[in-house]
């Protein structure tokens, strides 16, 4: 659990600002987004019901799932509940995505790792972090991982791998 919360926040896309001006990366909506559209489909409901049930306007429900906007996380709650997700798990991916750099400091309640949509979302964020620092270094990912293991061995008094 520990090596994920810090992956959390290593990968964490920009954290400063207001959460009007939060942007996930263009290339992907990110897990609040994902899990939303999901919960609407699964719910068999359109954006003008869950507007209507949330008291937010369609169009920015719209912009929301697309990753476009971001809701203040006080409304994450009304949310969810017009779109029939699970609130606690939409809470956690707010806060993932839009305050990654808060989530080492609160009590976890939600299992994230069982959360596929979560799970994925910073397993890419950390790939493109661990490419951008070995192209940094002139070297591959998988050498700069390998350095790591060999220096985390040598430190604990492990023979070094063959």
């Amino acid at each position: 659990m520990i090596n994920f919360l810090l992956a959390v926040e290593e990968s964490s896309c920009n954290n400063g600002g207001m959460p009007r001006t939060r942007k996930p990366p263009t290339d992907d909506p990110g897990p609040f987004a994902k899990m939303l559209l999901a919960a609407r489909h699964k719910a068999r409901k359109n954006t003008a019901e869950c507007a209507r049930d949330c008291g937010l306007s369609r169009t920015f429900l719209t912009l929301i799932e697309l990753g476009k906007r971001c809701p203040e996380l006080e409304r994450a709650p009304a949310i969810g509940l017009a779109y029939q997700a699970n609130v606690a798990e939409l809470c956690w991916a707010w806060v993932c995505q839009w305050a990654p750099a808060a989530v080492r400091y609160l009590s976890l309640t939600v299992d994230l790792e069982e959360n596929q949509v979560i799970t994925d979302y910073f397993h890419r964020a950390w790939m493109k972090t661990q490419a951008e620092k070995a192209a940094v270094l002139g070297v591959t990912v998988e050498k700069m991982q390998a350095d790591r293991l060999v220096a985390e061995l040598e430190k604990r008094g492990a023979a070094k791998p063959v």
